[in-house]
């Protein structure tokens, strides 16, 4: 396992600070890490549950990954809304133009099933499934959870959450969580996947040290299983390149 993560570049090797290469061109597209750089580094991202609600996390991941550096393509999805802050509304996934690297689902739990289930069927690479209300919940939210995991065993679609903050990785320009503050691009990194405890969240993230003596991110991601736990080795892994 350590052999295959070793080499993934989620940030930039000199050759890639001039280019700008995407990950999908430089890591083999049927190898466990290109699965994951669809995670770190997609090429097109669609929000599901975007919104311009003030204070809701719809908003605010619009909004975060709107106004970042990611050259990537953005699809927004809301049934009740044909445009937000200037960019067209999708109603469903079924009407994006094309295939998705990675869909951010940020709707009641109680429609993450038929979503995910849409992701699947249009061959979505991978989803992040912020919204809470599930296991945490009790046994209606077990039961979702199970209907979610139903949905990903038709096809090969990976998941992190549900229930959690997002992805993050500073060197791609992908800001997809609700985090109020961006962090800046490090070099050298550390992973850490803990359960949550006394009510906090504790991410799986990749914290760098930048050269100002600031702290700074190379990737990360939040959420619970494994999934999180491989994202953060893999980039943790690609960090110490």
């Amino acid at each position: 396992m350590e052999g295959a993560m070793q080499d993934l570049p989620i940030g930039p090797n000199e050759a890639d600070q001039d280019n700008e290469k995407s990950l999908m061109n430089v890591v083999p597209q049927n190898s466990e890490r290109s699965q994951m750089a669809r995670f770190f580094a997609p090429s097109c991202v669609a929000l599901i549950g975007a919104t311009d609600r003030e204070g809701s996390v719809g908003r605010t991941v619009v909004k975060n990954l709107l106004s970042g550096s990611f050259k990537g393509k953005i699809y927004l999805v809301n049934s009740r809304r044909s445009e937000l802050f200037g960019q067209r509304c999708y109603t469903t996934v079924a009407d994006l133009p094309g295939p998705l690297d990675l869909a951010v689902i940020m709707t009641p739990a109680a429609t993450v099933p038929e979503i995910v289930a849409e992701c699947v069927s249009a061959k979505t690479k991978s989803i992040v499934v912020l919204s809470a209300g599930f296991k945490e919940k009790g046994p209606e939210g077990v039961a979702l959870e199970q209907q979610i995991r139903a949905e990903l065993n038709k096809g090969a679609t990976r998941l992190i959450g549900p229930n959690c903050l997002g992805l993050m990785n500073p060197w791609h320009g992908l800001n997809a969580t609700f985090a109020q503050d961006a962090v800046r691009p490090g070099n050298v990194a550390f992973a850490r996947s803990r359960p949550r405890r006394q009510g906090r969240r504790n991410p799986a993230c990749l914290v760098a040290r930048g050269a100002d003596g600031d702290a700074g991110r190379s990737a990360g991601a939040s959420g619970r299983g494994g999934d999180a736990r491989h994202a953060a080795k893999v980039s943790a892994a690609a960090a110490s390149d």
